[in-house]
């Protein structure tokens, strides 16, 4: 065995190298040396694992890199690219996309009615995982890494309660995101029994005082099982797997515990605040000195709801072109 010292650059760079057919890259500090390691190799003719020789591709931004990346993988080619820091910021576009991305032959509509609801899912379990990703912290996205906890408690609290007020007692959930809400709030519920730190549930639906409340116990683990579901959502849009997605949807995403549901909505009948809500749209109006200098802004509210609504069909619709 030989052995080589490296730093770690250098190190991902020759693991990846040996399992990549196309490399698209756009240099980024301190990611570099990745992407150069792989343009010398690639220039002296060192083959991959395959014994294939590797075709790199240098781009002209990390958006570029990325939408390159997306083609050759569409293509059916082992493909890998470098970046670090907000270099990956700008690439996260096309990484909804790429992870959306269905397989050669897959008919776009193969999840038939589940379709809208599985993408919901696995756009908002891509968000989610990638919230309490450290990397935000680093590049300043983020000032607290507690922040995420925020956002996964509303996001639970909503799956599994708050948005049960929007809905008839004795129906189904039918629109597609809240779907997607309650599969991934449910399916998470479940598969976190007796997987947090010390044996105890992820989450849990705690009773005190005669009403039920939402109890996160382990958000790092939370985080795990929102990673696994994205994982599995992913395969199955990108599969056309009918079966195990109506399956997802039918088990966790459509029906109603009748006891919950009453309780939510009695709860909610005490505050007096309607389930859905409409915003006015506030215009900005610049006041300028002499000199055509901006220094201050109006803002008003010049038209009703209704009035708003009407003059964005009119002004927006395609229908109306």
């Amino acid at each position: 065995m030989k052995r080589k010292t490296m730093d770690g650059n250098e190190a991902a760079a020759y693991a990846s190298y040996a399992f990549t057919e196309v490399a698209t890259i756009y240099p980024i500090t301190p990611s570099s040396p990745m992407a150069e390691h792989v343009d010398t190799w690639a220039a002296n003719g060192m083959k991959n694992i395959f014994g294939q020789s590797v075709r790199l591709m240098e781009m002209q931004s990390e958006a570029g890199a990325c939408g390159a990346m997306h083609g050759s993988l569409e293509a059916g080619a082992l493909t890998t690219s470098y970046t670090a820091s907000q270099g990956l910021m700008l690439m996260v576009p096309p990484l909804y996309r790429i992870s959306g991305q269905l397989l050669p032959g897959v008919d776009g509509d193969a999840l038939k009615e589940n379709g809208s609801a599985l993408e919901e899912a696995r756009a908002d379990l891509f968000a989610l995982y990638y919230l309490a990703d450290p990397k935000l912290i680093e590049l300043g996205i983020l000032d607290n890494p507690e922040a995420y906890k925020a956002e996964y408690y509303k996001f639970m609290m909503n799956g599994l309660m708050t948005q049960l007020n929007r809905i008839e007692l004795g129906n189904d959930v039918e629109e597609a995101h809240m779907r997607n809400r309650q599969l991934i709030a449910k399916w998470a519920l479940k598969h976190g029994k007796k997987q947090g730190k010390g044996g105890k549930d992820v989450v849990e639906l705690a009773r005190k005082g005669g009403k039920t409340y939402v109890r996160i116990n382990d958000y790092e683990a939370l985080r795990k099982l929102f990673g696994q579901l994205l994982g599995e959502v992913q395969r199955i849009k990108s599969e056309g797997d009918y079966k195990a997605g109506n399956e997802l949807i039918q088990t966790y995403a459509v029906k109603i515990d009748p006891k919950l549901h009453k309780e939510v909505i009695e709860r909610y009948s005490k505050l007096d605040i309607p389930p859905y809500r409409g915003f006015i749209n506030p215009v900005y109006t610049p006041v300028t000195d002499a000199k055509g200098e901006i220094t201050d802004i109006r803002i008003s509210y010049p038209e009703n709801y209704a009035e708003q609504m009407l003059r964005l069909s009119r002004d927006y619709s395609p229908l109306t072109k």
